[in-house]
């Protein structure tokens, strides 16, 4: 439990980071949106509103879980494992299509790191070059416009607007900025 912790609070320090680094199933899902010759859609019509499911589904987690799931988890098994493999394939076909539709729409761990975007060490900032061209939300493969929101929680850290911002107006956050480890002011 102490080392589920440990790696919790490290992933947490990064935000979303996790989701575009580590998270095997997104990079499953981005893997399968690569395959040509279906049409692509990065940002659906109506994804404002139904991205909410998942905030419900993360706390109906929560909740059924530690009082309905896990007490009674031998009873639960078989439904559990049609749930997982229809679930699969749903987002697997979805992927064709959707740019990572589970991390979109429905993760509920991506919604626990994404509480941590606006706090974590690892942010990004927009200075006052910026022109709101909209090239970052274009850029951005979750839609997201940086010079709004830059550090939304549906951001998944993957730099895709840092890299086409043409100003250069966006930026990471230096972690320890100001610090000097080890170094000593050479003006003493």
């Amino acid at each position: 439990m102490t080392l589920f912790l440990v790696i919790l609070l490290i992933l947490a320090v990064g935000g979303r980071a996790a989701c575009s680094t580590i998270c095997p199933l997104g990079i499953l899902q981005e893997l399968i949106f690569k395959i040509p010759g279906t049409k692509k859609l990065v940002r659906l019509p109506f994804e404002p509103r139904i991205t909410k499911i998942k905030y419900v589904l993360f706390a109906a987690l929560l909740i059924l879980i530690p009082l309905v799931f896990a007490p009674n988890k031998e009873n639960w098994e078989p439904a559990m494992l049609v749930v997982k493999i229809l679930g699969f394939s749903l987002v697997f076909v979805l992927s064709l299509f959707i740019y990572r539709p589970f991390c979109r729409l429905a993760c509920p761990f991506g919604v626990f790191l994404g509480i941590f975007n606006k706090i974590s060490p690892y942010r990004y900032t927009v200075d006052s070059s910026c022109n709101r061209c909209g090239l970052c939300a274009r850029k951005c493969a979750m839609g997201i416009r940086a010079y709004e929101a830059p550090n939304s929680m549906e951001c998944i850290r993957c730099g895709k607007c840092v890299k086409g911002c043409p100003k250069k107006a966006i930026h990471r956050k230096k972690i320890f900025q100001g610090l000097h480890f080890g170094k000593q002011d050479s003006a003493k």
